[in-house]
C-alpha cells in the first residue's frame, strides 16, 4: 500500500489522507479497516504521513509506503493607505497605515515601514508611491506582497 502525497495551503482544512494498494489485492470479502495519519502541525512545510490505525488481519502482510502533506504559503496582500500632503510639510509614517488581505487563523500585521519619495518638505507634484515593506506580525506563513499607494 502507497498513501498518495497531499498538499494544502496554511489555513485551509487538511485533505482527505488517501492510499493505492500497489502490489497484490485483498481476497473477497476483506477490507482496509482505520485510517492513515499525518504528523500534526499547522505551519508551512512537510509532514509525513503514517499507516495510522490502519491494522490489516494476520491473513496479510503490509508493507506500507508513507508519503507526505505539505503546507504551503497562503498569500498575503498588504495595501497602503493614500495620503495626502501640502508642499513644504513632510510626511511622517507610523507603520499603522495600511490594510491587509489573506490573514488566517487569528495572524495579524502589527506594523510595517512605509516609504515614499514624496513625503519630504520640498518635494512638489504627485503621485509619489507609498511603499510597504519589512512587515512585522504574528505568526504568518509568508512573505507577504505589497501593493503601494499614492501620497
Amino acid at each position: 500500500m502507497t498513501a498518495d502525497n497531499k498538499g494544502k495551503t496554511y489555513g485551509d482544512a487538511d485533505p482527505a489522507l488517501t492510499y493505492q494498494i500497489t502490489s497484490g489485492f485483498l481476497a473477497v470479502g476483506d477490507a482496509f479497516t482505520g485510517a492513515i495519519a499525518r504528523v500534526p502541525g499547522e505551519n508551512v512545510g512537510s509532514y509525513a504521513i503514517s499507516q495510522g490505525d490502519l491494522p490489516m488481519s494476520s491473513n496479510y502482510t503490509l508493507n506500507y509506503v508513507g508519503a507526505n502533506l505539505t503546507i504551503t504559503p497562503r498569500a498575503l496582500t498588504i495595501h497602503a493607505n493614500n495620503r495626502t500632503k501640502i508642499y513644504g510639510d513632510t510626511v511622517t509614517f507610523a507603520g499603522t497605515e495600511f490594510t491587509a488581505s489573506g490573514l488566517v487563523n487569528g495572524d495579524s500585521v502589527t506594523s510595517l515601514t512605509l516609504t515614499s519619495a514624496g513625503a519630504s518638505a520640498t518635494v512638489s507634484g504627485s503621485p509619489y508611491s507609498i511603499v510597504p515593506s519589512a512587515a512585522v506580525g504574528t505568526a504568518w506563513a509568508t512573505t507577504p506582497s505589497a501593493m503601494s499607494a499614492a501620497l
